[in-house]
């Protein structure tokens, strides 16, 4: 079992990552456009739907562990 701040802090790791992910996502498109390999492009959103999800249950196990 985990305290709160200790959720706190992945959470806001987790959200930190997020950001620097959409942030790459966003640079990619402006800066090569049409010449980024879509691979690599799936690659990066895919990282950025496991981070939503790993977010969402970290907080469904937080609520979990408050009870």
């Amino acid at each position: 079992m985990l305290t709160q701040e200790q959720y706190g802090l992945m959470i806001t790791s987790l959200r930190m990552y997020r950001k620097k992910t959409e942030k790459s996502i966003r640079q990619v498109e402006q800066h090569f456009g049409s010449f980024v390999d879509k691979k690599t492009l799936q690659d990066k959103e895919k990282r950025l739907e496991m981070l939503i999800e790993l977010e969402e249950k970290i907080k469904w196990l937080m609520k979990i562990d408050k009870a």
